[in-house]
């Protein structure tokens, strides 16, 4: 069995989530092959779009805290200070100087298009948790 099905029609890949007995706790196996997916996806010139779906009830229950409570992960990559830095593969797609504000076709980034209307300025980032000044 997989943690992560992969499928791919028209264009669109779909990676799925499939480790329902733990509700898709992000296990060591589950990251990994998620990782995987992903660089494979990138690597899919035919892939123009990606979608992460589930299997169960529950898309993804966060860090699977049975092994992590019982050391299993401390060597995997969720102890990785990196497991969720950018890779090579997803370039930051609004970095300076950079023409677009959407991840490139064909990348199994997933940024969101911030393009604004004519006239409008694109929206502000939002503010870091406790260094914004309180709403007026």
């Amino acid at each position: 069995m997989t943690y992560v099905e992969r499928a791919h029609e028209r264009g669109i890949t779909t990676l799925t989530l499939n480790s329902p007995h733990n509700r898709n706790a992000l296990s060591t196996r589950l990251v990994t092959e998620l990782h995987q997916a992903l660089a494979d996806a990138a690597d899919d010139a035919a892939a123009r779009a990606l979608v992460l779906t589930h299997t169960g009830g529950t898309f993804c229950a966060g860090a699977d805290l049975a092994e992590a409570t019982a050391g299993d992960a401390k060597d995997g990559p969720l102890a990785s200070p990196g497991c969720c830095a950018p890779s090579s593969h997803c370039p930051n797609p609004s970095s300076p100087g950079s023409p677009a504000t959407s991840a490139p076709a064909g990348s199994a980034c997933s940024a969101p298009a911030t393009s604004p209307s004519p006239g409008r300025s694109p929206p502000s980032p939002s503010p870091r948790h406790g260094s914004a000044s309180p709403p007026p």
